[in-house]
């Protein structure tokens, strides 16, 4: 769990010597107020001298809390390869990745890992479906409707095709995105990197094994997206 209020939980000698942080919260943050998490953004904002890389696995899911790490962000000027891992299980948590992009503003790399929903606690819910039903602790609803239909691209929100991402039209070289399984707010994330990155080199994919069988389709359909008809997609 999350360290005391108020503790530094972890000393450092030479805090301009780091160059990489890697942060996994496994308690659920939606119950925690921003003086909770406090210590965990004050270790980063200590290192933000040579810190060129950060890893942020979060829950509910991933970028939760990115109004907080936001303002982290804007003061990581060295910060060149973000690291995230957690669940989409709402449009608002791919939102939350985008705003936590607009704020990194020298990344060159960005990963990302996105996990399965978790499955519902209440056993008389109906049973899980780990293709479309992505629910999971989130501060609004799941949307409504139909996920995506046979040769339609998935929606985006206007909210989100708003959003302008300076590092992502200027200094993007290469994204990752692992586990990937075609779910529609997977498909939502991708869509929106790959239209906004205009200097991206290449935009690799690890496929679950389960939708490895249809790599070329995924594959085509990624190529799709791109703003840059020089991005190479990777499917693996």
């Amino acid at each position: 769990g999350l360290p005391p209020r108020g503790s530094s939980f972890i000393t450092v000698a030479n805090y301009d010597g780091v160059k990489a942080v890697r942060i996994e919260i496994c308690e659920k943050l939606s119950s925690k107020a921003p003086d909770d998490i406090a210590p965990v953004t004050t270790l980063i904002r200590s290192c933000k001298k040579n810190l060129k890389y950060l890893h942020l696995s979060l829950r509910p899911s991933m970028a939760y809390y990115s109004s907080l790490f936001t303002s982290l962000l804007r003061s990581l000027d060295s910060l060149t390869h973000l690291s995230l891992q957690g669940c989409l299980p709402t449009e608002d948590a791919v939102r939350s990745v985008s705003a936590l992009l607009v704020d990194a503003k020298n990344l060159k790399v960005l990963s990302l890992f996105p996990l399965g929903p978790e499955p519902p606690k209440n056993k008389s819910m109906r049973m899980y479906r780990d293709q479309d039903d992505d629910k999971s602790d989130s501060d609004s609803e799941p949307e409504e409707g139909p996920a995506v239909s046979d040769g339609v691209q998935y929606r985006m929100p206007k909210t989100l095709w708003k959003v302008q991402v300076r590092c992502l039209a200027y200094k993007m070289r290469r994204i990752n995105i692992g586990n990937y399984k075609g779910r529609p707010l997977e498909k939502m994330l991708a869509r929106f990197l790959l239209s906004r990155a205009a200097a991206l080199e290449e935009f690799s994919v690890t496929l679950a094994a389960e939708v490895h069988p249809q790599k070329d389709e995924i594959t085509k359909e990624l190529l799709s997206w791109r703003q840059n008809r020089r991005t190479r997609v990777i499917c693996k």
